[in-house]
């Protein structure tokens, strides 16, 4: 029988067979070859700077300040939006309080004039009724003054064939006086 032995050295030679070749390649022995990889990674890092970061970052910082340009500008929309929402709240109840002003006075207009027609109209109803009285009253004074004259006529007309004489002005005007007198009784 064979005895194998695996050692972990062998292994690595096994499956690495370059593998001491590769660590004294990534860990040179001297100072010399650190310095010079250390300068190279330097030059990379620099080199990866100045084109990738910086461009990035400058890329990312005029990104940055263009969206904090747009959410300041949305803001001060949105205040300026608030502010005419606002002022149209403000001039929409300043307007309601106006109608509203502007209907209590026209129906209190409407209730003066209603008052004042009502007021004429009575008036008028009072004045027509006034010169209805006095139309009457001049109506009933010339029927009297007709009923009068012919009362006086036909008792001037009776005396005169009770006498048989013409009647002088004085003795018809006692007479009719008289007649008048014993009618209102």
């Amino acid at each position: 029988m064979l005895r194998v032995s695996f050692s972990i050295e062998n292994t690595l030679h096994f499956l690495l067979p370059e593998s001491q070749d590769f660590i004294d390649k990534l860990f040179p022995n001297g100072w010399q070859p650190v310095v010079v990889q250390l300068c190279a990674f330097l030059v990379l890092v620099v080199g990866a700077i100045f084109l990738f970061y910086k461009p990035v970052k400058k890329v990312l910082k005029a990104r940055g300040d263009y969206v904090e340009g747009h959410m300041k500008n949305a803001e001060e929309a949105d205040l300026a939006a608030n502010e005419k929402l606002n002022q149209a709240t403000q001039t929409i109840q300043d307007s309601k309080k106006e109608a509203r002003q502007i209907i209590l006075n026209a129906r209190k207009e409407s209730e003066d004039e209603k008052e004042k027609i009502l007021q004429e109209a009575e008036w008028q109803a009072q004045e027509t009724k006034r010169q209805a009285d006095q139309d009457i009253k001049r109506s009933q004074e010339k029927a009297r003054e007709d009923v009068h004259r012919e009362i006086v006529d036909v008792a001037l007309e009776a005396s005169k064939a009770i006498l048989g004489r013409e009647v002088k002005e004085e003795d018809h005007q006692r007479l009719v006086e008289d007649f008048i007198k014993d009618v209102e009784k």
